[in-house]
């Protein structure tokens, strides 16, 4: 019974928890050369806090986004209502890039800096993202001006996602197999304390 007990249990633990990964509220990809072209996207919000990445490279050239704006869908582009602000997180590609992403030095119309992509190797992207205050269910527009006008290789990507998702919780199929796991284990429990009292009658 205790090998029982202690078999159940170890098994119960180890699905006590499934990972969960962050949802994807947009996702863009290489958007076609152009030259000062305005793009707009929206999406819906899922929690309190979005995280918005911007990931680029240009073998030669650059890609270049100006104006960039974030707010709830239907707000006047401006620096007071922008959700993104000047400074990005910066992760850079493995590849030692010639001219990284960087933000842009001029002053921004709506407050949040310029980005320029540039690399030195096709394929692998710089990243400057930012996480923001959104609220879930509410309706969210990024616009910026996008000057892509090399022709050598190029991407850029954009992501949405959700942010507050960072741990693992249990999922349904995880929840029954935890109760058949605690079923078990009291099952064990009483054909012990019935043989116990057999034994003592």
């Amino acid at each position: 019974m205790r090998k029982m007990f202690a078999f159940l249990a170890a098994a119960s633990s180890l699905t006590m928890a499934a990972p969960v990964s962050a949802a994807t509220l947009l996702d863009v990809t290489n958007l076609p050369v152009q030259s000062v072209i305005p793009q707009t996207f929206t999406f819906t919000a899922t929690s309190a806090s979005t995280n918005i990445d911007f990931q680029g490279y240009q073998v030669p050239g650059s890609i270049t986004l100006v104006n960039i704006f974030l707010a709830a869908t239907g707000t006047t582009p401006s620096a007071a209502s922008n959700l993104l602000g000047l400074h990005y997180s910066y992760t850079p590609s493995i590849c030692a890039s010639q001219f990284h992403a960087f933000e842009g030095s001029d002053t921004p119309a709506y407050g949040a800096s310029n980005l320029n992509f540039e690399g030195a190797c096709a394929g692998l992207y710089d990243s400057l993202a930012q996480t923001v205050s959104t609220t879930a269910g509410a309706s969210y527009t990024l616009s910026f001006s996008l000057s892509n006008s090399a022709a050598g290789s190029n991407g850029l990507r954009i992501f949405a996602t959700d942010s507050t998702v960072t741990g693992a919780v249990p999922e349904p199929a995880t929840w029954a197999m935890m109760l058949l796991g605690f079923a078990g284990i009291g099952v064990a429990m009483r054909r012990g304390r019935a043989r116990m009292r057999a034994r003592i009658a």
